[in-house]
Parts: structure tokens; sequence; C-alpha cells
């Protein structure tokens, strides 16, 4: 067309940037001022009350996976700079051994695998069968290569003289391990003999933590010094479930807590001990005949046995689930927080029903989860955790209290081990039932950066009240502002606060039939699947906040964010950014060889 004057035409291809200019133009002609829209317009039906609600929880294993690797490639490549920086200041003096080319290859890999499966139809969990195959192998191989970026780094960072430094023989390995692409991490044991064996502790955040690390021995005569200073470590064991009424004979868990200057490698001994080992655990099990040879083992008998605390709080459980029911703080204050389970099933009567995208609940809503014999509760108590563990058919759920300082000591852990692949076209849903006074309002985060308000709205269905929850959710008192409740979550899924005091997660979802959006099937290739939360209640009992004013006009109200829990971002970042254990593979390799802790 352009080449023909006959046509007298010019055509090209509009941009984005010809509509604003050619709008812009316009309303300098009119002096109209646009409205403005904000919020992330979440959630989206494309027809009738067809809400892709659904695909925030789809594939929860994967999901987890994606923040792994997120997780992972970020220590790796912060330890990796160093490590480098480190090289060229020794490069005549044994820096060059360092393999900084083929670690910078798994660094690209690994982002290159990340930011592949943060695409629209991965991490949502929209794809085939073998499509997700192939992701989850992605994810498993990058993560493999990163963790040898982060053992690579760790030796030669650890070296005083880095001319000793061989790749081929290393000194350090992750404490986990990952046998296939659909499987959950499992721990290394450690062998314990007469030398101590070195456990490397790798905190990658900016701020100095406070933690608990634990590790799988294969004795329960194990203690914990630090290399620097020699002196003990609280620490702790305990017994390895390999079955909810069977304790492992040749694994066992040491906990220990540790105290993490910010970017650093800390040093600590682990040694078989029978006069200095660890305080064990003691436990109450609901059920008759449990044994656990070398433990305290008694059974459930009064209220008191559903009970663990910590100097922060304490926790009371059902008496005949263990599921939490109320919590009292540090101030006397009791509150109820109440944890429940539910089912969501799919419509019956109607040609579209739930998948992959979209979640189309059936007409009676929620269903309770009822078993048909009470489960199995285990209480644990400890010097450095203590918690109770429920076990149902389809979940295995812990709330677990830190007996430690800082953030982590006045939140409480929630793990949640589901497994699913027995149902049919059905969604596990956990719900915790509070007293916060929050109305129909709550807060959910947005992609992890800011915290944006919800409002539940009787007016449209059940389904568009859920909301994507990338790290947290948490729900506030309007009459008492200083009273919040937060849940920081280790991945993403489905999140809503349906009724006053609720907020409800969506765990997993089994769905049999394709939902018309593209997919052309179901989602049944579920995994057994793993979430973990920190859940931090906040309650403002004096000391009414300080009130500032802007000291001029011409500070950009847009730099003014809402109220914030320092707690909640701290914590926020510690639940995103666990610290990695390494630990020695052998006992031959000279203990000469590491300098004392280091601060990066």
């Amino acid at each position: 067309m352009n080449q023909d004057p006959t046509l007298h035409v010019q055509a090209r291809f509009g941009t984005l940037a010809d509509y604003f200019e050619a709008l812009q133009r316009h309303l300098d002609s009119t002096q109209e001022r646009l409205p403005a829209v904000g919020g992330d317009f979440f959630t989206y039906a494309d027809r009738d009350d067809h809400y892709w609600s659904g695909y925030y929880t789809s594939r929860p294993f994967y999901k987890r996976q994606d923040r792994h690797l997120e997780t992972t490639l970020r220590g790796a490549e912060i330890l990796f700079s160093l490590a480098m920086a480190e090289a060229r200041r020794f490069h005549g003096d044994g820096g060059g051994k360092f393999p900084g080319v083929e670690l910078f290859s798994y660094l690209t890999t690994g982002r290159r695998n990340l930011g592949l499966f943060q695409h629209h139809d991965a991490v949502t969990g929209t794809a085939k069968d073998a499509v997700v195959r192939d992701y989850g192998e992605r994810l498993r191989r990058s993560v493999l290569d990163l963790r040898q970026v982060i053992q690579s780094s760790a030796h030669f960072l650890l070296l005083p003289d880095k001319s000793r430094f061989d790749q081929s023989q290393p000194l350090l390995q992750t404490d986990e391990f990952l046998s296939a692409q659909d499987a959950l991490p499992q721990k290394t044991t450690i062998k314990l003999g007469p030398e101590p064996r070195l456990v490397v502790v790798y905190n990658s955040l900016e701020q100095r933590r406070t933690t608990v690390v634990t590790v799988t021995v294969d004795t329960p005569y194990a203690a914990v010094t630090e290399v620097e200073s020699g002196r003990p470590i609280t620490a702790q064991i305990s017994v390895v479930w390999e079955e909810p009424t069977r304790a492992s004979k040749n694994t066992f868990q040491l906990s220990f807590i540790v105290d993490l200057p910010p970017l650093s490698l800390s040093l600590y001994h682990v040694t078989r001990s029978s006069s200095g080992s660890a305080p064990r655990s003691e436990y109450h099990i609901s059920a008759p005949d449990v044994r656990a040879e070398g433990f305290s083992v008694s059974p459930v008998q009064t209220q008191e046995d559903l009970k663990i605390s910590n100097e922060h709080l304490e926790v009371y459980g059902h008496a005949l689930s263990g599921l939490m029911q109320k919590l009292r703080l540090h101030s006397g204050q009791v509150r109820q927080v109440q944890v429940q389970f539910l089912w969501y099933g799919t419509r019956s009567d109607h040609r579209d029903k739930s998948g992959a995208y979209l979640f189309l609940p059936g007409d009676e809503g929620e269903q309770p989860y009822n078993w048909s014999e009470a489960p199995l509760v285990r209480v644990s108590v400890g010097p450095v955790f203590s918690d109770i563990t429920s076990c149902f058919p389809h979940v295995t759920h812990r709330v677990r209290l830190f007996h430690i300082k800082g953030h982590e000591g006045r939140s409480l852990q929630i793990q949640n081990t589901v497994d699913i692949r027995s149902e049919f076209n059905r969604e596990l849903v956990m719900r915790l039932v509070t007293d916060v006074a929050n109305g129909n309002h709550f807060s959910t985060d947005i992609n992890g950066f800011q915290m944006l308000q919800r409002r539940t709205l009787s007016k449209i269905p059940l389904q568009a009240n859920f909301y994507p929850m990338t790290t947290a959710a948490f729900i506030q008192d309007q009459d008492r502002p200083g009273t919040r409740l937060t849940l920081l979550s280790a991945q993403s899924q489905a999140v809503a606060a349906l009724k006053p005091g609720f907020l409800e997660l969506v765990l997993d979802r089994r769905l049999q039939q394709d939902d018309n959006r593209g997919l052309g099937q179901g989602v049944t290739d579920n995994k057994r699947t793993e979430s973990l939360y920190h859940l931090l209640l906040e309650v403002q009992t004096r000391n009414p906040p300080v009130t500032l004013s802007k000291p001029d006009h011409n500070t950009s109200l847009t730099l003014i964010k809402r109220t914030e829990s320092l707690y909640h971002l701290l914590l926020e970042v510690q639940t995103r950014n666990p610290p990695v254990t390494l630990s020695k593979p052998d006992h031959n390799t000279s203990l000469t060889l590491i300098k004392r802790t280091e601060s990066l």
C-alpha cells in the first residue's frame, strides 16, 4: 500500500507510545483528567460466574519447588559473588583454581529455568502432565546445580590456603537430597564417630538472625559445640517417625539454636558423646503401646498434656484432634485461634466444573472434614522446640513453638503434609477461626512486595472472594488496629476471609475434568506435598502509637505506605530465606583446612 502512490496510503503499525501520545494530545485540548484505577484486578472472571481462582493453588507441590529454587538461587548468587571476589584477590596464590566459569553457567541456567517456570502456564499449575514433569525436572536439576555453587563457594571461602582448593574432593555437601522431581526433599544422615563432624550454616541475609537448625544423625548420643569458641550449643534430640506410631531405630533429629551474623558461614562441631549428649524430646501420644527406644513416651491423659508453650506464647490443642484452639499471650490475654480442615467439592448439575483454572464449588459450599476415628495426636516437648502433631488420613498437621529469642520465637510455625491422591473432585482447605474483628476486610501481598486490602462481598460468588497469596495475608481488628493476625507462607496459594475472624487457605485440589480453558485435561497428578507457614498474633496492650506529621506540603504522599508490622516484615524475609546447612561428607577431610566462623 505504501509503495502505490495512487492509493494515497501511508500505513504503519501503531504502538502503545502512539496511543498514549494521541491520548495526551486529546486531554491537553480538552483539559480533561483521566480517572485512576488501583489494585491488581483480581479475581478475574471471563464469563458468567467462572472466576479464575483455582489456579492460585493448582499443583501446589511445584509452587513450593518454585519458591525453593528462588531462595537457593538468591543464596548461591551472593556466595558465588563473594567467592569470585576472593578468587581475584588470591589469583596468584591458588585463587585461579576456583571454577568461576563453570559455576556461573549453573547460575545462568538456574535463572533461566526459574524465569521459564514463572511464566503463565507453569507456576500457575495449568500445563499438561508431561510438560509439568519437564518443568519439575528442570527445577530439580537447577536446585542441585545451585547447591553445587553454594558448596564450592563455601569450600573456597573457608580455606585459608586457596592453593589447597580441589573441587573434585568436595569439603562440604548440603544436608538434603532430591531423589526425583516429584519427591519431597530428604535429609542426609550424618554418621557420627570419635572425630567431630563439621556442620556449616550459611546465612544469606543481611541481618543477624537467631534460628533453629535441624540435621539428621545416626545416634541419639550427640552434642553440638561452636568451632570458634568451643562453647556448647543448646540442642535437642528427637525421634524420626517413619510412620505415625513407628519410630526409626537408625536415624534421629538433632536440632540446635544458632545465632548467625549477617552474610556469614558459621561453623559447628557435632560429636558422638554419651556423657554430654543433648537432651531428648519427651512425648505424649494419644495411641496406646507406642514405643521409641531411649525416649520418654507416655499417653495423653489430661488437657494439660495438649499444651505447649515458650516465653511468648501458650498453645492449647483440642482434646480429640489436637488441633489448635486458643493462644495465651505473654501478657496473659487469651485469644481464640482455631484450626479447622474442610472440603470443597464441585458442581454436579452443570456442564462446567472446577478445573486447573476455575474454582466452581458445589451449591452446598464447604463440607466438614470428618474422620471415622480420632486422629493420632503426638505432643513433643524439649528445650529447643515443642510441637503438637495431628495425623489425619489426608493431612499430617503440626504446630511448633521455638524456645528462642527474636521473631521466630514470637511466632508459631505451622506445617502440613498433604496427600489427597485418593480423592475425587475435592479441594482440601485449612481454616483459621479467630476472634479478630476484621469485618469484611483482609489483606494479601502483591508478589511479595506490598500488601493490598481486599473486601469479602456477599453480592459476588464464593469463588470470587478467593485471592492469590504469594507470601503473606493478615486480618486486623477494625476497632483495635494494633491487633493483627498475620500468616506468612513459604509457598503461593489461594486465600479467603469469608466471615469475620476467618482466614482460610486451599492446600491442594484434585479435579478429574477439564474446565474448558484450553488445558484439555483435569488435575490428577497430585503429589505428597508440604506447606509451611509462620503465624504471628500481635495485640497492642499499651503504649498508643506515636503520631508523626509531614514537615512540608511538598513531601510526596505516595512515599508513605500503611502502618506495617516490623515483626511481620522481618519474619517474612526470614521465612523466605532459611539458612543453608552443609556438612562434611566424610571423616577424612582435615579440619585444619577450615578457618573460624567467617562474616562474609
